[in-house]
């Protein structure tokens, strides 16, 4: 439900029992270490992640996916943060495999994980089948942007999901010293600096054929018109991106570029 009139970047689950499965996919957004958030089960501190939301999420053997976005808080070491991420992770590896769940993480700017490289670093050595990644293009436009192509040869498996979204880096001013100062702008997909067409190309020829979902934060146009737009151009993508192979079975992009079915 979304929270604003055309903003579908914010929604809202109205639960209908308190389950531990009672959304079949939702993503954890764990704001600041050691700060308390809000969860449908109650609030948790994130100390406890291991114990307490890992449990609580992946509970249950059914296709659910918990996807962790870690945000750095002030004054701690990443060294720290990230050698007790890695500890969290080998917890969390182990309730997925003795649940049947995947867990995910995502590149996210102002993370302990904002690049490909600082993500393969987390889940190097972790089983693809257990943990894996949300690909964020949208979010390297902000930081950690790397070639796609070296990217996905670094992730290989751990590629789970891709987000589509774009965005810009905007002048806003100029700082004391008369240097130009630049700020974050989301965009709609055709108007941003992420090279989606290029993402796409990169991410058939890897042999990519997990899913992908629009993200779009911008809201230039009502949400109805910027889905429909959205979907078209998601289309146009993946039929660049097909390459024949009629031997082989239909992949995620043959899927994506299928033209949609005529209503009754």
């Amino acid at each position: 439900i979304p929270e604003k009139k055309n903003d579908s970047s914010r929604c809202t689950f109205r639960l209908q029992r308190r389950s531990r499965l009672a959304v079949e996919f939702i993503r954890l957004r764990l704001y600041e270490i050691e700060r308390q958030i809000g969860f449908p089960f109650g609030r948790i501190p994130f100390g406890d992640l291991t114990t307490e939301v890992g449990d609580t999420a992946l509970d249950g053997r059914s296709r659910f996916a918990a996807g962790l976005l870690l945000r750095i808080a002030a004054g701690r070491s990443r060294s720290v943060l990230f050698a007790r991420l890695r500890e969290d992770l080998k917890a969390i590896d182990a309730l997925a495999a003795e649940t049947g769940v995947k867990a995910v993480l995502e590149i996210h700017m102002d993370t302990l994980i904002s690049s490909p490289s600082a993500a393969y670093r987390a889940l190097e050595g972790f089983d693809p089948a257990h943990i894996g990644l949300i690909f964020d293009p949208g979010n390297m436009v902000n930081e950690g942007f790397e070639d796609y192509q070296k990217s996905f040869e670094l992730l290989g498996d751990y590629i789970a999901h891709i987000h589509i979204k774009n965005g810009i880096l905007a002048p806003d001013g100029e700082d004391e010293l008369g240097a130009c100062k630049w700020k974050r702008v989301w965009t709609p997909l055709k108007k941003g600096m992420a090279d989606l067409k290029k993402l796409f190309a990169v991410a058939r020829k890897a042999g990519y054929d997990g899913t992908f979902s629009i993200e779009d934060f911008s809201n230039d146009e009502a949400t109805p018109d910027k889905l429909r737009e959205n979907i078209a151009y998601l289309k146009a993508l993946a039929a660049s991106a097909q390459v024949p192979a009629p031997e082989q079975e239909e992949s995620a992009f043959e899927r994506l570029a299928r033209p949609e079915r005529s209503k009754p």
